[in-house]
């Protein structure tokens, strides 16, 4: 009975929570606007922003790292280094295809901190109406990350479309 309770519980969140629009993507006016300079990876990008370079780290989600200390995460999702490696290139050619001298705006999150560990800006990323993070999860080269759970405004929103479809999956 309680089993029954909390998957009731939880198809009415996943039901009503696509109802729920994150505040902090609509309103595109408070955002900062730069330039893509380069793709370090799909979610960490050198921006230039009133002729200074930001390393800008996209909030709510996580691109695969080859770097040995960094894939235990990706294995335990059934992923091999092989298949990781080509979504990691092929996530990032996408990026730089489509992003690199193109004007981004970056929308901070009030309940997020500005900087991370490494001192990258911490941001949503938006091109046009496009949130980079949706992109990259919905196109299966990236995951749903938030080290704040459940701080990150956009996070839920990710989380529903994140269905294990598109590179990473296939």
């Amino acid at each position: 009975m309680k089993r029954l309770f909390l998957l009731s519980i939880a198809v009415l969140f996943i039901l009503l929570i696509p109802l729920v629009k994150p505040r902090i993507l609509p309103d595109q006016t408070q955002g900062e606007k730069g330039t893509v300079t380069e793709i370090i990876d799909g979610d960490t990008y050198k921006i230039k922003i009133k002729n200074k370079e930001k390393t800008v780290r996209v909030l709510g989600i996580d691109f695969p790292d080859l770097t040995k200390e960094k894939l235990s995460k990706w294995y335990e999702e059934g992923l091999d280094y092989e298949h990781i490696e080509l979504c990691y290139k092929e996530g990032k050619e996408v990026l730089e295809k489509e992003l690199l001298g193109k004007e981004l705006t970056l929308i901070y999150d009030p309940r997020e901190a500005r900087r991370d560990l490494y001192g990258r800006t911490i941001a949503y990323l938006l091109y046009g109406n496009i949130s980079i993070g949706e992109f990259m999860v919905e196109n299966g080269y990236a995951i749903m990350f938030d080290p704040n759970e459940p701080l990150c405004e956009e996070c839920a929103m990710l989380k529903i479309k994140e269905k294990q479809k598109g590179c990473l999956w296939e």
